[in-house]
């Protein structure tokens, strides 16, 4: 499959104390020496459904703030959130040419 550290496991829909039915999957896919963090929501697709992808914005974003859509999973569609290689769970560390956060 290509990806390492795959774990399912229940959790909690933030805010709240429900427990999500869905499966979640979370991981790293190796991409050009660095690791990118996914989490899937959901075990697969029902008939006519396509999966979510969610894009977060940046830089310097994470998938957090889009964590609530987990929810959508709960229409027959699996969730899927990543963090884009620098930000958030994909951190690349001091790379020459990333994006830098200045307050100046």
């Amino acid at each position: 499959m290509g990806c390492e550290g795959l774990n399912a496991r229940v959790e909690l829909i933030p805010e709240t104390d429900r427990v999500m039915p869905q499966t979640v999957t979370e991981g790293f896919v190796p991409f050009k020496g660095y690791r990118t963090w996914y989490k899937i929501v959901g075990a697969g697709e029902e008939a006519g459904k396509l999966p979510l992808l969610l894009l977060h914005g940046g830089p310097g974003a994470s998938h957090d703030y889009l964590w609530s859509l987990a929810a959508m999973a709960e229409t027959g569609r699996r969730v899927i959130f990543y963090d884009q290689l620098g930000c958030g769970l994909s951190h690349i560390g001091d790379v020459d040419g990333g994006f830098v956060l200045r307050g100046d």
